[in-house]
């Protein structure tokens, strides 16, 4: 090969490397845009989540002391409270237990979407530092090959 005709190939590859380079650069940055948005998404439903059981609990016990107050001291009174303490219980637990599959059926579909994303991403990224890998190799044979040819070029004077 000619010099000029290395030179371009080698020119080629150099941008060809920044490129990838710039490829590898922007992957790693949305790797971190995915972990950063995760963390904060896991920490509004966690305080949704907390929010939305403290409305349970509130409610919870302001229907305990309304049952309480009703109950005061007359035993008809009192069974049909242990009655509505009974019911009131269930749909609390039942309630509860609504809430807390609700949440984990957000963080699971979240997670897995966000597990998904940074997985294609790492496959790229694994593709693009072989094509960079590969890339490198031959612009520095190119650069022996080059020096080479001008070595051979040179006129040289006696």
């Amino acid at each position: 090969m000619s010099w000029v005709t290395v030179s371009l190939r080698k020119m080629t590859l150099k941008n060809r490397i920044n490129t990838l380079e710039s490829d590898l650069i922007r992957i790693s940055q949305r790797l971190q845009s995915i972990a950063n948005n995760e963390s904060y998404n896991q920490q509004a439903d966690q305080l949704n989540h907390n929010y939305n059981v403290a409305a349970l609990n509130a409610a919870y016990s302001d229907q305990m002391s309304q049952i309480d107050t009703n109950a005061n001291g007359d035993t008809k009174k009192q069974l049909e409270a242990q009655k509505a303490i009974a019911v009131a219980t269930n749909t609390y637990n039942n309630q509860m237990q609504i809430q807390d599959s609700i949440f984990e059926a957000q963080n699971t579909t979240r997670q897995n979407l966000a597990d998904a994303q940074t997985q294609a991403l790492e496959a790229q990224q694994e593709q693009i530092e072989s094509q960079l890998k590969s890339a490198r190799a031959e612009y520095e044979s190119l650069g022996d090959a080059l020096k080479n040819d001008i070595e051979k070029g040179v006129i040289k004077l006696v």
